[in-house]
Order: structure tokens, then sequence, then C-alpha cells
């Protein structure tokens, strides 16, 4: 919850998690709370869908938990499209691109930093447990252009819509929401998203 709110603007920000888990935050849609009694119609009623209340209000930050496991495979697309993985139970607005660059679409506007894959802070680019949280940062200095502009190794704001980064084919950049304040989303570590916010009942 800490993660989030420092990841995030109390005015500007929804979260998706489908059971409020950070209340300081705006939510998504009044119908994203996900429950035994609303699933159905999340999944197979008359809508809207969860990626159809994202694409219309997306969230900054998707938290997911046993509860997102059942939604439909058009809104678990919607994540894999828009968000990116800094551990399991925890993925933020982004996307990797393929080496050299490419075209990628932003669906909320803020800062976010560009970086190397390496220097990203992504799940999986350092190892797991305490050694790879405390091995030193790869500072994920990339070298190229972002629509047409040389890139810094600063946090850049991205307006709504496409953008366009070109660098040497042997780098694949990533781009990761940083929300208001931080200058690095930093390493969160290893978690299950089955375990969270689960009841026994």
């Amino acid at each position: 919850m800490r993660r989030t709110e420092e990841l995030t603007d109390a005015a500007k920000d929804p979260v998706f998690d489908g059971v409020r888990m950070v209340p300081t935050r705006p939510l998504v849609d009044l119908r994203a709370f996900i429950h035994s009694s609303s699933l159905h119609n999340l999944i197979s009623g008359s809508g809207p869908r969860i990626h159809e209340m994202l694409a219309a209000n997306p969230a900054a930050v998707f938290i997911p938990n046993y509860r997102t496991d059942a939604l439909t495979e058009e809104d678990h697309a919607f994540f894999r499209e828009h968000y990116v993985s800094l551990a399991d139970a925890f993925w933020v607005l982004g996307k990797l691109l393929p080496p050299g660059g490419g075209s990628f679409k932003i669906i909320h506007p803020g800062r976010y930093r560009i970086s190397t894959l390496q220097g990203s802070d992504l799940a999986g680019t350092y190892a797991e447990g305490w050694k790879g949280l405390r091995a030193p940062e790869d500072p994920g200095t990339l070298t190229g252009t972002l629509d047409g502009l040389p890139l810094s190794n600063r946090p850049v704001h991205l307006a709504v819509g496409t953008h366009q980064i070109t660098t040497d084919s042997a780098c694949q950049p990533a781009v990761v929401w940083l929300g208001p304040r931080v200058e690095r989303v930093g390493r969160v570590g290893s978690s299950d998203h089955r375990y969270l916010f689960y009841n026994w009942y």
C-alpha cells in the first residue's frame, strides 16, 4: 500500500486490485469490485468488463490477487499489453519493447522512466531474495531517441497516445511508470499474488 501511494497522485491516479486495498486512491469504477456476487456479471453479464473500465479510466497501478485470476482472457490480455511486472503481485503502467525499440501506447499521462531492461527494476532482472535486493542497481542508461528527440537519463512526462523509441539493435528498452514524485521505482522483491488478500471462507 505504501509503495502504491508513493507511485500515485491521490487525485489523478486510480489503482485497480478488485478489492480496494488502497482506500486513499481513486477507484477505476464502482463496478470494479470483484466478489462472488459480482463476478458473474464481470465475466458473462451485460458488462462492462474490467478491461473496458480500465480503458475508460486507466489505473496507474495494478495489484493482482486471487480474485483477479478469475477475470476474462480479454482482461488479462489488457494487463499484459499495458502493464509491466515489478513483482508477481505488483504491476505498473509500462511497456517492454523489442531490441532496437519501437512504438508503444500510453493510456494514462504522467511521469515514466525509460531505461534498458537490465536497469528497469522489473521482475526477473535481478536475483531473487536479499542478494538481489541489495545488489548495486544497474543505472539503465539508454542511448537513443524518444519521438525523435535524444533520450536522457531523467524521467519523462508522456502524454496519452503513441510514442516511438529508437535505440541500438542490441538494447531492449523498458518504459516504467514512476508517478509524480520518485526518480526510480526500485526493486520490489518476490511475491505470490495468489496469497494476497486471501480469505478462508
